[in-house]
């Protein structure tokens, strides 16, 4: 439990502004940050379930996920993980127990910026703009779970629940002298696909700008939508530094985890 809540603690501080491989959507820094975050949540494992549910699980998440070849034009932060933390935004949205889970697989985190510099094991973030996404797959015992956690963040007191979690998160924490986030606001955004029951929460922000070596704060768009199908809750988080990414990207990368969620739909 405590390499979880020291990598969530990592994550939050240094990047998601830095957005991706623990894109967690660089610099040295936010580098050196995403990769113990790697290593904490690779040592917890995955969660409780019998062998056989959660080698089902895995199978299923790793089908959902977004690829590489989904995110055209993006470098690769990090390689996917199984990590044990919850669906997103704590009690506000989530009601999950802790004998309801049966694994949580991240994707890969994507990448894009001005600049950004290749390696062998993934990017280095460059300067603003910067893009990232990746999706995660939760998968619970119970399908009533995933569909409970979805009808929540749709509810009309999630924003104002979130934007009160996402202040409490930001409180005390600092890029040198200068307060990592601030004027947090969170609105609803409606869930692109047609048909489909789902939620779109968007978390705006200024960051430090010292985390990209620039001067000025610099806004900061956290979209995160979700969807249940069957016993999974499958989430797409997009991330933008100084301009939130396009609802044509969002939209279509939401219809590439549809399809295939129903495609192996998982009972």
């Amino acid at each position: 439990m405590a390499g979880v809540w020291s990598c969530s603690v990592m994550l939050n501080l240094s990047a998601r502004a830095v957005v991706m491989i623990p894109s967690v959507w660089k610099m040295t820094l936010s580098l050196l940050v995403f990769a113990m975050c790697i290593a904490l949540l690779s040592a917890c494992g995955g969660s409780g379930g019998g062998l056989v549910a959660e080698t089902r699980a895995i199978a299923f998440a790793s089908a959902v996920n977004l690829r590489s070849g989904d995110v055209p034009g993006m470098g690769t932060l990090v390689l996917g993980f199984e990590t044990r933390n919850k669906p997103p935004f704590g009690s506000c949205t989530t009601h999950v127990g802790a004998s309801d889970e049966v694994v949580a697989v991240e994707s890969s985190w994507f990448v894009r910026s001005r600049g950004q510099r290749r390696l062998r094991a993934g990017v280095i973030v460059g300067r603003p703009p910067v893009e990232g996404v990746h999706s995660v797959v939760y998968i619970m015992r119970d399908p009533g779970v995933s569909n409970r956690n979805v009808a929540a963040a749709r509810s009309g007191g999630a924003p104002g629940c979130v934007e009160r979690l996402s202040v409490r998160q930001a409180s005390g924490r600092f890029i040198g002298r200068e307060p990592y986030k601030r004027q947090i606001k969170v609105s609803p955004m409606p869930f692109p696909i047609p048909g489909v029951t789902g939620y779109g929460l968007r978390v705006r922000s200024t960051v430090a700008g010292t985390v990209y070596h620039e001067k000025q704060r610099l806004a900061f768009h956290e979209d995160t939508f979700g969807f249940a199908a069957g016993p999974a809750e499958i989430v797409l988080h997009a991330d933008g530094v100084t301009r939130a990414i396009s609802p044509a990207v969002e939209r279509r990368l939401l219809l590439v985890l549809y399809s295939r969620a129903k495609a192996h739909e998982l009972s």
